[in-house]
């Protein structure tokens, strides 16, 4: 039996470094669960449990590894360079990458306004600062880290089309990650 009762499955997630229990089905806009900010970090018992998906665990782990950050702060990256590069593409671009990453991440790439505003790179990064709560090195590093995590995932056709929707220097960003493939 899951936290909650019921026999329903609930899933553990970190959501901007804070552990939130999400059901099924639920809205996007999940509850957070009762835990102080002494626990920031920590892993809460539903993830001893196993009832975290484990894509998500993998690609956080994998983005935490590449930044050179913890696995709290690489959370706070992948969401807030997820959202922002929701924010960049158009809509049938931001449409398709959901069904390549975990499913937990799937609200981060819901497309609010068409057509994509065109900011520069400097603006992409400001904007993952801002939300990541991080300095400008480690949100760069956070971009690049997420971004090369995404490339895992997705085929070299889809990436190419995230790309080619983004600022020229986003290839220059990206490059030192892009020759390790």
């Amino acid at each position: 039996m899951t936290p909650g009762g019921g026999g329903a499955h609930h899933r553990a997630y970190s959501f901007l470094g804070s552990w939130v229990i999400d059901a099924p089905h639920s809205r996007p806009q999940a509850r957070r669960c009762g835990l102080g900010s002494g626990h920031r970090g920590s892993r809460p018992p539903e993830l001893a449990m196993g009832t975290v998906e484990m894509a998500e665990l993998k690609f956080i782990e994998k983005v935490a590894e590449r930044a050179g950050v913890p696995e709290d702060q690489a959370a706070s990256l992948t969401e807030a360079t997820l959202r922002t590069l929701a924010e960049r593409l158009t809509a049938g671009e931001a449409d398709d990458l959901p069904a390549h990453l975990p499913d937990q991440f799937r609200a981060w790439l819901i497309k609010f306004q068409e057509p994509a505003p065109d900011f520069p790179l400097d603006e992409f990064v400001r904007r993952v600062t801002e939300r990541a709560d991080v300095d400008r090195d480690v949100a760069e590093r956070g971009i690049v880290a997420v971004m090369d995590c995404t490339h895992d995932a997705v085929m070299n056709e889809e990436f190419d089309d995230i790309i080619s929707q983004l600022p020229h220097e986003f290839e220059e960003l990206l490059r030192p990650a892009m020759r390790r493939r």
